[in-house]
């Protein structure tokens, strides 16, 4: 946004245009981002150049969220408008430490709902075929022993795949509260 007001238009910026983009900026320019998956690493790297990044807080800001006509083009404008009104409820900016924790704990939950999917389909394999397990935990030791076993052939196995994918992956660390609790049961 101009001085004098206007609107300066740039039309969509592609990722692969980001670095041209950035390096056109200059210490007096203020730029302004809504709040996405990718925002710190744009906010980063456009910070490195313009003189001021802020990002805001698509919740807060009540002009873009309640408009009746939502547009790309108009939100943007909407946002230049509030930023260079320095009216533009901003987010928290995490440090870098942080960033990096959040990213292991949503790896770590995808990794548990990748094995939680798993596991039910070993489930769903022993249910749909009627088999009566041995053991009340499958997944245990007990169980992963009697899933190795080789196939009597009166009972049908779940896929090799599943077996060893509904394991805790490699690097995962079990959480401190169930080690407390198979320390406590054992002693």
């Amino acid at each position: 946004m101009h001085e004098d007001g206007d609107v300066r238009r740039l039309g969509r910026i592609e990722t692969g245009q980001l670095r041209v983009f950035a390096q056109s900026l200059g210490p007096r320019d203020h730029v302004v981002l809504e709040s996405t998956a990718m925002t710190w690493a744009i906010a980063e790297l456009l910070a490195e150049h313009a003189g001021r990044v802020t990002v805001s807080n698509p919740m807060r800001t009540r002009a873009i969220a309640s408009a009746k006509v939502k547009t790309d083009k108009i939100d943007a404008k909407v946002l230049a408008q509030l930023g260079a009104a320095d009216f533009l409820p901003e987010v928290w900016a995490p440090d870098e430490v942080t960033r990096a924790l959040r990213r292991r704990v949503a790896h770590r939950s995808s990794l548990v709902v990748s094995r939680t999917r798993l596991r039910n389909q070993v489930h769903a394999v022993l249910t749909r075929n009627l088999v009566d397990t041995p053991v009340t935990d499958v997944f245990g030791q007990g169980g992963r022993r009697w899933l190795a076993d080789p196939r009597p052939r009166d009972r049908p196995r779940p896929d090799p795949g599943l077996r060893s994918a509904a394991r805790r992956p490699a690097g995962v660390a079990q959480p401190r509260r169930a080690r407390q609790l198979r320390h406590r049961s054992v002693g």
